[in-house]
């Protein structure tokens, strides 16, 4: 290599690395206010009912951080899982609470959900893990784990 790709290659590397230690702005938080992520959501209850065609969930709020919450369901553990409700709790709630009374749910499938805390900006949490999961049977029997 010739004298001048080494100049220019080193000044590159110096720029590279001096860039790095830059205080950057964070698009995501213009004010730059410390951001605090929520935590993983808990969730505390999963009842299949039998007698109605309906998966309740029930899990733990972060009243000091979130606004509310995002409700996600799959057909599979590890499959792409579909956002289906956002659940705005009232502040004297202790536990957050819906109801899934999808006619889209198919007899004989397994239903695997997940929840999520959302701030008052809009950024989400980590989803709840592992996903909780029910077996669904119109309205006759069901089970979960």
């Amino acid at each position: 290599m010739r004298k001048s790709n080494w100049l220019i290659l080193s000044f590159f590397i110096i720029i590279l690395v001096f860039s790095c230690s830059l205080k950057r702005e964070n698009p995501l938080d213009p004010n730059n206010n410390e951001m605090e992520i929520p935590d993983e959501v808990i969730v505390h209850s999963f009842d299949p009912y039998t007698s109605y065609d309906v998966v309740r969930l029930r899990w733990e709020l972060q009243p000091n951080i979130a606004v509310s919450y995002y409700l996600y369901r799959s057909m599979s553990y590890n499959g792409s899982y579909l956002r289906i409700a956002e659940v705005y709790p009232l502040v004297s709630d202790t536990l957050g609470i819906y109801d899934d009374y999808d006619e889209e749910l198919i007899s004989g499938n397994w239903y695997y959900y997940r929840v999520s805390a959302v701030t008052e900006t809009g950024l989400e949490g980590y989803r709840s893990f592992p996903p909780v999961y029910t077996y669904y049977l119109d309205g006759s029997s069901a089970k979960s784990q």
